[in-house]
């Protein structure tokens, strides 16, 4: 679920820099997430005794004393409280030391020197609490990867519950529990009134249900048909990407023609040996190059032209002795 919760957080906030009417729903995403984590795990509680991500493993919550079967309604609402308020608690807590420690300082009245005190002593509490949390979560991680502890986390071992891995058989006998209770509740709602009037409200309600329990049933897919599809449309408009369809979609220009000779008295044509001064047909000597139109010639030389024509030898480009580079040549 973190990782649905930063996806559809992206996803809005670019929504919402196309539609300001999103910017709304943007500031209480957290909110509303909430609300649709609590309607997915419930289900999946219910149904299956196991969060979303759970289930999408094969695994169920059951207690450690074996006492039942299944869950008990208490320890399913304990489990959805808990897995729901804790982490959006967190959350509201380190966005609020990310708040108050970059800040500015409080005005010094008596209000502002409690709050400032306040300030003080949570922003530096808070870091230890969170490392408390994490570290507590880690170390029963851990703890069960090695096979020393039977609980995964925390919360689970408060609640004295374990994961199991979850059987065919099991599987296939609360699919068709399910199953059971779906045709019991269709049918209540399609003949539980005499009247003709409630009978169709009932037929309507009905397919709502079956619409809902339809949707249920491929949550879990379309859930990773979701994350699937942001991660290939994040990858799609990444800047890499992008350079990379730019880079294949656009054609190499040619290379661009000779300059034609200039018209200006001081014109000259190149000579054959690059190593060779266009001036003075010499060999360069402090080579120094015209930073407006590319061509390396003696110091003496071009400084002698530059200073007499004010134009490239070469291109009859007006230039100026602040164009000429000095180049310090290995041999």
């Amino acid at each position: 679920m973190p990782g649905l919760k930063l996806a559809s957080r992206y996803a809005l906030n670019v929504f919402a820099q196309r539609n300001f009417g999103a910017l709304r729903a943007l500031k209480y995403h957290d909110e509303i997430f909430l609300i649709i984590q609590l309607i997915v795990e419930r289900h999946f509680l219910h149904v299956y005794d196991a969060t979303f991500s759970e289930h999408l493993y094969g695994l169920e919550r059951t207690s450690r004393q074996k006492t039942q079967s299944r869950l008990t309604p208490k320890q399913r609402r304990i489990s959805l409280l808990l897995m729901i308020l804790i982490p959006y608690l967190k959350n509201k807590l380190d966005s609020l030391y990310t708040k108050w420690s970059t800040s500015p300082p409080t005005p010094t009245t008596r209000t502002g020197t409690y709050q400032k005190i306040i300030k003080n002593i949570y922003t530096k509490i808070w870091p230890y609490c969170s490392a408390t949390y994490e570290g507590a979560n880690f170390f029963y991680i851990l703890w069960y990867l090695l096979k020393d502890a039977p609980y995964s986390s925390p919360l689970l071992h408060a609640q004295k519950l374990v994961l199991s891995r979850v059987s065919a058989e099991t599987a296939i006998l609360r699919r068709r529990e399910v199953l059971v209770e779906r045709l019991r509740t269709l049918y209540t709602l399609r003949t539980g009134s005499s009247s003709t009037i409630m009978r169709v409200i009932g037929s309507f309600v009905a397919g709502l249900f079956s619409a809902g329990y339809i949707l249920s049933d491929y949550s879990t897919h379309l859930l990773l048909l979701g994350a699937f599809s942001f991660k290939f449309l994040e990858w799609w408009y990444s800047s890499e990407n992008y350079l990379n369809k730019n880079a294949v979609a656009v054609r190499i220009p040619p290379p661009p023609k000779a300059p034609k000779q200039g018209s200006n008295p001081g014109s000259i044509e190149l000579p054959l040996d690059v190593e060779q001064c266009p001036l003075c047909r010499n060999p360069r000597v402090n080579p120094t190059l015209l930073s407006v139109s590319g061509y390396v010639f003696c110091y003496s030389c071009i400084h002698e032209h530059v200073s007499k024509y004010h134009t490239c030898p070469r291109t009859s480009l007006p230039v100026t002795l602040d164009h000429l580079r000095r180049i310090f040549e290995q041999s």
